[in-house]
């Protein structure tokens, strides 16, 4: 199979890093795969690969597309950083393909894209009209217009997460968690395959034996959590856990590994020396993953937290389990799919300094969740069962594709014609066109589309019929 793949391929990627064991396994296995990635000078050149890369440029390419169109499928990973993903969507726009869905909480990308890409701030209010209906919009006029802050805790984010848009053109969409999924799902959207993680990141290559030095202390513990400092991981709450209980201060030291916007770094700083925490906490900035990977082997708890969640699958989550580092999470979202025996959940903040006092005090806990984390993560975070997911479901994919580009198409004259999305003559189209998509011949896998005029879709704001394809 030649498959087209869009990942960004910076070095400071996740998803950089989860396509380039992908792409391997799919070259290993046979396949023809092309990356297609952006590059900007501001996050360094593409990472090395003997996966042949095509460089894509800030506007869609007649002779990208045309190349594009050569393979069996094209693939559009797609994440809330439109830095990173802005190309990629313009593509995915341009020739239908799958998405992998990294977020489920997409707003920031499509503020930066409508904001600073096209300028166009009505057309962030008719995306959010057409995704969420009216009060979602004017949510989004007020933090515009200052009103209400754009806070990394509105609960808007998962209320309205706007990844609608993303997934307009898709032909199936491809996600990490059953959370995730049952968003997607309940939004009208379809095929949705939910598929665990394959194995990836500084971890991955780590032996299958005992791959770090277990410690049964009770003093002199490592702390851990590594990735992008946003607010929402909580690291201010823990450092003053830490701050506030004597045990913790006399046992732990606390590595935070992760570049952030200046305003939280600070934060964090002014809060270590209010606590006088300076010989106890290290803000050690961007690492590279050898770095990263050291502190894995000397750590002894990591703290993985997410409140509010933005629907993300967490690579940081996969990375400590393959480790086999107990590991600290917030009870929900993608963090709540696994079990309370291999993650240690939590639901308020006072938790966070009461549980690391317990698995400080207690470390055959500690040795246990250790052990088991890692065996938990190497049957459940499979390379081969990945890859065998994704192909079956891209040759369910390729029954579709013959009636959703007749849908494309048929909604392009439609358009042409001038017609409406009321029309009657519109409406008997789509009803025909979805017949036609939801009967066997059609789609193998894929349940029977609904009715066309019962698809959740605003007919005053978007021509409807160009969606029919996306609804199972």
């Amino acid at each position: 199979m030649r498959i087209a793949w869009f990942t960004p391929y910076y070095s400071q990627s996740a998803i950089g890093t989860y396509s380039e064991a992908i792409v391997a396994a799919l070259a290993e296995a046979g396949h023809e795969v092309t990356l297609f990635a952006p590059q900007n000078p501001e996050f360094g050149c593409v990472r090395p690969s003997r996966i042949r890369c095509q460089i894509i440029g800030p506007n869609c390419d007649p002779d990208v597309l045309t190349e594009v169109r050569q393979h069996d499928v094209a693939v559009y990973n797609m994440g809330d950083n439109f830095l990173f993903h802005g190309e990629i969507y313009e593509y995915a726009q341009a020739w239908p393909g799958i998405v992998i869905l990294h977020d489920v909480v997409m707003r920031d990308f499509f503020w930066g894209y409508c904001l600073l890409k096209k300028q166009d701030r009505d057309l962030l209010s008719r995306m959010l009209r057409a995704s969420h209906g009216a009060e979602a919009a004017e949510h989004g006029r007020r933090i515009l217009a200052g009103e209400i802050p754009d806070a990394l805790d509105d609960p808007g984010r998962l209320e309205w997460p706007l990844f609608h848009p993303a997934l307009k053109r898709s032909l199936g969409v491809i996600v990490h968690s059953r959370y995730a999924q049952a968003r997607l799902r309940d939004a009208g959207f379809g095929p949705v395959e939910a598929i665990d993680f394959p194995q990836f990141g500084p971890t991955a290559g780590w032996s299958r034996q005992a791959t770090r030095p277990h410690s049964s202390a009770t003093t002199g513990l490592r702390l851990l959590t590594y990735g992008v400092l946003n607010s929402n991981k909580l690291i201010h709450a823990t450092i003053e856990a830490i701050g506030n209980s004597p045990l913790l201060r006399q046992a732990v030291r606390f590595d935070v590994i992760g570049a952030g916007n200046d305003g939280y770094r600070s934060q964090l700083t002014e809060l270590i020396r209010q606590h006088g925490l300076e010989d106890i906490v290290t803000l050690h900035g961007y690492q590279e993953d050898a770095v990263l990977s050291q502190h894995l082997r000397q750590a002894d708890i990591v703290i993985n937290l997410r409140n509010p969640h933005m629907g993300e699958s967490s690579a940081s989550l996969v990375t400590s389990l393959l480790a086999g580092v107990p590991t600290i999470v917030w009870k929900h979202g993608y963090y709540a799919e696994f079990p309370e025996d291999i993650v240690c959940q939590i639901d308020t903040v006072p938790q966070i300094g009461s549980i690391l006092e317990r698995l400080v005090t207690q470390p055959q806990e500690r040795l246990r969740r250790g052990k088991e984390s890692r065996q938990y993560a190497l049957a459940q975070f499979d390379t081969a069962r990945y890859l065998q997911l994704f192909l079956e479901f891209t040759e369910q994919i390729e029954h579709r594709l013959a009636p959703c580009r007749l849908i494309d198409q048929s909604a392009r004259r439609l358009r042409e014609m001038g017609a409406n999305s009321n029309d009657l003559c519109s409406v008997k189209v789509v009803d025909e066109i979805a017949r036609m998509v939801s009967s066997p011949a059609a789609s193998r896998r894929s349940p029977e589309l609904p009715a066309a005029s019962s698809l959740p879709i605003d007919r005053n704001s978007k021509p409807w019929f160009n969606w029919c394809h996306r609804a199972s």
